[in-house]
């Protein structure tokens, strides 16, 4: 799955999805954490692209980032049953609203 969403990284900013995919197979192989790579070797696969890929390492620590933190959903009026699980969940508990 990394594997195609880096391709399609790559093409949707003009570059070559299939070359660079197996750029990022040599420094990034299966199961190994991107956060894991030491400066240097960091460097190293930024000097083969710098512009993508350095954005492609910033991509890649928003998403953990992202991921990893907890945030509140969105609440929409529009769906009546999130706005009634909400409010059970908050009023639920006391005597009266």
């Amino acid at each position: 799955m990394m594997k195609n969403q880096v391709f399609n990284f790559y093409e949707a900013i003009g570059e070559d999805g299939q070359k660079n995919s197996e750029i990022f197979q040599l420094y990034f192989p299966e199961k190994y954490l991107f956060w894991e790579l030491d400066y240097e070797t960091k460097a190293d696969f930024i000097a083969e692209n710098p512009g993508p890929n350095r954005a492609l390492l910033i991509a890649m620590h928003l998403g953990v980032t992202f991921a990893s933190e907890r945030r509140p959903i969105l609440l929409s009026a529009r769906h009546s049953n999130m706005v009634g699980a909400f409010a059970k969940e908050k009023l639920g508990p006391l005597k009266q609203e």
